[in-house]
């Protein structure tokens, strides 16, 4: 039998209890935070093609020059210095590197801004073993050759949910307005993802 967390609630606490519940806990609060991403305000200034008068000692000879310190830039950067080759520099726009990668700290704990979990890599992905050892994420590796990732670095099974005009619905895909093709589609699509990940 399946009941709703009201009908939970005026089982055990009365209706009126129940309904002030449901009510406090449908309205939405959010941490304080930011708005992340491109800037506006520098991006006009690339759009405007301004000039800028950059001093005689700034300028450098460089052999490769990386733009975007997102994933991608700060991938190249670190293959870069991996094989040797450090005339190079990563260009970013941004205040910091990361781009939709970034992270933010926080109480109780640090927080992704973008949605990027990774697997537990297999044995046969060496280079990505190889950066996360660099960055002390492992601790060795299991009698079958499997990476061992630190624990306090798993997420297991994130919870996601959107919001959408005041509330929120649960998973990433917005079940509103949702046809039954649509359903049959979706449900579809995570039959063959099930098929690959097993």
């Amino acid at each position: 039998m399946n009941i709703t967390r009201r009908e939970l609630l005026a089982i055990f606490l009365g209706m009126p209890f129940a309904i002030e519940a449901c009510q406090i806990a449908d309205t939405p609060t959010f941490p304080d935070g930011e708005i992340v991403g491109q800037s506006a305000s520098l991006g006009h200034v690339l759009r405007e093609t301004r000039n800028f008068e950059v001093p005689s000692d700034n300028w450098r000879d460089i052999t490769t020059v990386i733009v975007g310190g997102g994933v991608a830039g700060l991938t190249a950067a670190w293959k870069l210095k991996k094989a040797g080759l450090n005339n190079f520099v990563l260009l970013e726009l941004e205040k910091e590197t990361g781009g939709t990668a970034r992270s933010g700290t926080g109480e109780p704990v640090p927080y992704p801004w973008g949605a990027h979990y990774l697997p537990v890599p297999f044995e046969e992905n060496i280079e990505l073993i190889s950066l996360l050892d660099e960055m002390e994420l492992t601790e060795g590796r299991s009698p079958q050759g499997d990476v061992l990732i630190r624990e306090q670095f798993l997420c297991r099974e994130p919870e996601e949910r959107v919001f959408y005009k005041g509330r929120w619905y649960e998973g990433l895909y917005l079940n509103v307005g949702a046809s039954v093709g649509d359903k049959k589609d979706l449900a579809e699509f995570q039959r063959q993802v099930d098929h690959w990940v097993s």
